[in-house]
């Protein structure tokens, strides 16, 4: 016997936005820059999407080399 979903179902399991986190000091438009495991993780091959929660990590600089999506957040690390 199948289960009709409702609207309110469906939506619970929407995507969650990713958080991007820089794995090196390249470009905003290089995929390998970013990680959705952490600070230097395995690389993500592809750019922070629109409601993306990015983290430049510690000691990484990220020449913003095009115009970025509309960000869910921008962290930026401090410290060595």
């Amino acid at each position: 016997m199948a289960t009709a979903l409702s609207r309110s179902s469906i939506l619970a399991f929407r995507e969650v936005p990713a958080i991007y986190y820089t794995r090196a000091s390249t470009a905003w438009t290089v995929g390998a820059t970013w990680s959705v495991t952490g600070c230097g993780g395995v690389s993500a091959g592809a750019v922070p999407v629109a409601d993306a929660h990015v983290v430049i990590c510690t000691g990484h600089t990220v020449p913003l080399d095009t115009s970025t999506p509309s960000l869910g957040s921008l962290t930026i690390q401090g410290g060595g």
